[in-house]
């Protein structure tokens, strides 16, 4: 099936829920960054790669705790949402078919804390979906 390709300044969409954390990022701050040599709209394409680039600061809740802080970064993408015969200098990376997720890991870097004890500083892992800014170029 085909999809949307990614480019240069899309938005991601994280699930709140990382594990046993509630992960929330400042508003527009997800985005993945193109370097295809291709270009949509002025726009260089996403390709495999790009994904490892994707660093989102947020804060994160746990009941009963003060509030932390810590990154989000991309785990692994969906096989769907890599097409691996269409490429910019590497493989495109595409939505994927509709509600396909990616892969995410958030990990702390200021820990919340209940009655002074730090929450555990292991990752944790969510999912998340890339949204493109165009519809009109495809690949599948």
């Amino acid at each position: 099936m085909r999809s949307p390709v990614m480019v240069d300044g899309d938005t991601l969409t994280f699930i709140p829920l990382f594990g046993h954390r509630t992960v929330i990022p400042p508003p527009g701050t997800a985005k993945i960054l193109g370097s295809g040599h291709a270009t949509i709209d002025g726009k260089k394409v996403c390709v495999l790669g790009d994904e490892r680039n994707v660093v989102v600061p947020a804060i994160y809740l746990i009941p009963g705790y003060t509030p932390g802080q810590g990154l989000i970064t991309i785990k692994e993408l969906d096989e769907e949402q890599v097409m691996l015969w269409c490429t910019s200098d590497a493989p495109v990376i595409t939505r994927g078919p509709l509600l396909t997720k990616f892969s995410a890991l958030f990990t702390p870097t200021i820990l919340a804390t209940i009655s002074g004890v730090p929450d555990s500083p292991t990752p944790s892992e969510g999912k998340g979906f890339l949204r493109p800014s165009q519809r009109w170029v495809r690949a599948g």
